[in-house]
């Protein structure tokens, strides 16, 4: 198990744990309550230039909070706002949590609006989705939503069919949390390089606010046809055409096991592995 799942889960997988779904928000400690109330200055402190915003909020930040946004990225990120890919599987499981625990808002998303600019913060930007505790902080921080979008509590069974239908155009899942203890947090579905998280883990090398999942692919090159649909599908850069083979072929140490290449495969050449069960990569998180 990664150490979220022993810290957050009781050594079971740390998203699917209950006790994170159930907190309400109005107990977080009094510095994420800061946080949040103050969302887009954090967010625009932290994320530099890729903010049109930053100029604007950086200096609205109580001291408290500088102080915070500019912590050690790694710690930073890994004690108060992280995540973890997830399939769509388990997303699915996740929604089936929430339900019986909160329920969902649907988001706009923030990694979008950023990077993106001001087109992506209207109703057709919901690609995330606000887990249990958080949709209570959503109502009581309005200002956390974008003007141009509304708050749109949704059913399990719609939430599932929401992230089916991203899965399907072709978008990972990532699972996130606030804080220790953890409150679950969003249900986002991402890209590269639009997603902040996968841009700063896989260029940066900023390990803590993005932890591989808890499965790996396998591709099996004798039933592979070559199509690339695969290479396609991959965020991760973990899958490669290969003009000697003309097959695709994989480097499984970089898979975060977000399980779209499986869903896309024609001939069934993808399964997914635990990764906990392949003694070199049970480590790598």
């Amino acid at each position: 198990m990664c150490e979220w799942c022993t810290e957050h889960g009781k050594g079971k997988k740390w998203y699917l744990s209950v006790e994170n779904y159930v907190r309400n928000f109005s107990e977080m400690d009094d510095w994420l309550k800061e946080w949040n109330s103050n969302y887009r200055q954090v967010q625009a402190k932290l994320w530099g230039p890729v903010s049109a915003e930053m100029d604007m909020l950086k200096n609205r930040l109580s001291p408290r909070l500088e102080k915070l946004a500019d912590n050690d990225w790694e710690e930073g990120f890994s004690r108060y706002h992280s995540g973890q890919t997830v399939t769509l599987d388990e997303a699915k499981e996740m929604c089936d949590v929430a339900d019986e625990n909160g329920g969902f808002v649907k988001l706009a998303c923030t990694c979008r609006k950023y990077k993106r600019g001001g087109k992506y913060v209207g109703p057709e930007n919901t690609y995330c989705l606000g887990i249990s505790a958080y949709t209570s902080m959503y109502h009581e921080h309005p200002e956390r939503i974008w003007k141009e979008h509304k708050i749109e509590t949704v059913s399990a069974e719609e939430a599932k069919e929401h992230v089916e239908k991203l899965s399907d155009e072709g978008l990972c899942h990532n699972a996130s949390y606030v804080g220790s203890p953890a409150y679950m947090s969003k249900l986002c579905s991402c890209e590269y390089p639009v997603c902040v998280w996968l841009q700063w883990r896989l260029d940066w090398g900023i390990t803590g606010i993005l932890r591989k999942g808890h499965y790996v692919a396998e591709l099996d090159m004798d039933t592979c046809n070559g199509c690339g649909r695969c290479v396609e599908a991959c965020h991760f850069k973990a899958i490669n055409m290969s003009p000697t083979y003309g097959k695709a072929i994989q480097k499984q140490q970089e898979c975060f096991g977000c399980a779209q290449c499986m869903r896309v495969c024609p001939v069934e050449a993808i399964r997914m592995l635990e990764r906990e069960k392949i003694p070199t990569l049970k480590e790598e998180w």
